[in-house]
């Protein structure tokens, strides 16, 4: 795992960038909301990010990210922080966070991306 302090425009170019270099596959994100508006060819025209309330996150702010080693290494978008290695795999990240909640929430109606055509 790596963790970014990255600010509301660098995580919108993340999430414009990742689609295209993911073959048109969106990322899933935690802890926030995605809306990317897509042109008529496919592509990622805008992206609104949200707060899990809804609220839109600011360009201006700086925010905590967590993304793999992979993510960290091949997504090639627009930021000014290199990033901190937590020298952690992700599944060790995602069992350590899943024990310390005691109860495993159920995210079957958990919508965190939608795309506007």
């Amino acid at each position: 795992m790596v963790l970014f302090k990255l600010s509301g425009a660098e995580i919108k170019s993340l999430f414009k960038m990742a689609y295209k270099f993911d073959e048109n596959r969106p990322i899933y994100p935690s802890g926030m909301k995605a809306v990317s508006t897509m042109t008529s060819g496919g592509e990622v025209a805008n992206v609104d990010i949200y707060t899990p309330d809804g609220v839109p996150m600011q360009l201006d702010r700086i925010y905590t990210v967590a993304m793999n080693n992979y993510m960290a290494t091949v997504y090639d978008y627009e930021h000014n922080d290199p990033g901190t290695s937590l020298f952690k795999p992700t599944a060790e990240s995602m069992i350590e966070y899943l024990k310390a909640l005691k109860i495993i929430p159920s995210y079957e109606n958990e919508k965190r991306i939608d795309f506007i055509r």
